[in-house]
């Protein structure tokens, strides 16, 4: 079902898509799909602890271009890369957290030098 309306007021839906069931495919199999707007918003409303995913991939770059980027996790963030990561700050970078434990590749064989460790026991089963 598409709605679309002409009188809206601030903040009312101007088009309004609905799927009672089954899923929403945009397709552009030979150009972009742009959305353009004052303000954007993904929200996956999800349940069972299973739902709730907002995925986003590319098969060549993700890129995020921003005065600010703010990543936010109530557990666990993550970043995984099979090659090289680069953290730059070029004028400053801040780490913080209650208790930092590192471990790097020569870690996973010869262990660390102030004894073993969570991370370390880590490193070297760690798979991605």
């Amino acid at each position: 079902n598409a709605k679309v309306t002409d009188d809206n007021k601030n903040n009312d839906a101007g088009i309004t898509m609905d799927a009672v069931s089954g899923d929403i495919i945009l397709r552009a199999p030979q150009g972009k799909i742009r959305i353009h707007a004052q303000d954007i918003e993904l929200i996956a409303d999800g349940y069972n602890g299973k739902t709730g995913y907002v995925r986003v991939e590319g098969n060549e770059k993700v890129i995020l271009n921003s005065k600010s980027v703010d990543i936010r996790a109530k557990e666990t963030a993550k970043f995984f890369c099979e090659n090289k990561l680069d953290i730059v700050g070029n004028a400053i970078m801040n780490i913080y957290g209650g208790l930092v434990d590192m471990a790097d590749g020569a870690t996973s064989i010869l262990g660390s030098k102030t004894g073993p460790s969570s991370t370390e026991e880590k490193a070297k089963n760690l798979k991605v």
